[in-house]
C-alpha cells in the first residue's frame, strides 16, 4: 500500500484508521489519538506523534504490550496477525521454522510471558537472522521486569517508525 502525507491529513477518521491501523497492531485508541493531532507537516512529525502517544500511555502500557503477537505463536499459526507482523516474521523464517527452532521459540515465548506478563517484542527489521533474535530473547529474559517493559516500548517505537517509513517509501518509489 502506498500513502501520501496529504492523504493522511485529509482522511476521515475511519480512513485514517484503515491506512495506519497496522502500524500499531490494531490498537485503535493509539491511531485515533494520533488522528486528532493532524495535520502533520512531515512523516517525521507523524512518527513522533505515534511515539509520544505510546510513551504517554503509562496506564495502558500492559494493553499496549499485550497487543503484540508472539513470535511464531498461535496468532501467527492461525493467520491472525496484521499483514505487517506477518511480513516481518516471514522475513526471518519465523513462519516456517524447523521443529527444533519451533520448540526453542515455544519454550522462550512461554518463559518470557510467565516472567513479564506480555509477549516478547522485538523490532525484527533490526535483526539480521533468527540466531540474533534467539540470542536477544535469551538475554532479555534476565532483565528486571520494569526495565524489560521499557525495552519493549522502545521496540514498539522502532517497529512503528519502520512501518510508517515503509508506507511512505513505497509511495516515493512508485
Amino acid at each position: 500500500m502506498t500513502v501520501s502525507l496529504a492523504q493522511i491529513n485529509s482522511a476521515s477518521q475511519s480512513e485514517f484508521l484503515s491506512l495506519l491501523g497496522g502500524v500499531t497492531e490494531r490498537l485503535t485508541w493509539v491511531v485515533e489519538t494520533v488522528a486528532g493531532q493532524r495535520p502533520f507537516k512531515s512523516v517525521e512529525e507523524l512518527s513522533a506523534s505515534f511515539e509520544t502517544t505510546v510513551r504517554a500511555a503509562t496506564e495502558r502500557r500492559l494493553d499496549l504490550l499485550q497487543a503484540h503477537p508472539e513470535l511464531a505463536g498461535s496468532e501467527a499459526l492461525a493467520g491472525g496477525m496484521t499483514a505487517e507482523s506477518n511480513g516481518e516474521q516471514s522475513r526471518l523464517g519465523l513462519l516456517a521454522l524447523s521443529a527444533d527452532n519451533k520448540r526453542a521459540l515455544d519454550r522462550l515465548n512461554a518463559a518470557y510471558r510467565m516472567r513479564f506478563g506480555f509477549p516478547f517484542i522485538i523490532a525484527l527489521h533490526r535483526q539480521p537472522d533468527l540466531a540474533a533474535v534467539l540470542a536477544e530473547f535469551e538475554r532479555r529474559l534476565a532483565a528486571a521486569p520494569e526495565d524489560e517493559a521499557a525495552t519493549a516500548v522502545d521496540e514498539i517505537v522502532y517497529v512503528m517508525r519502520n512501518r510508517i517509513e515503509g508506507l511512505f517509501l513505497a509511495s516515493c518509489s512508485a
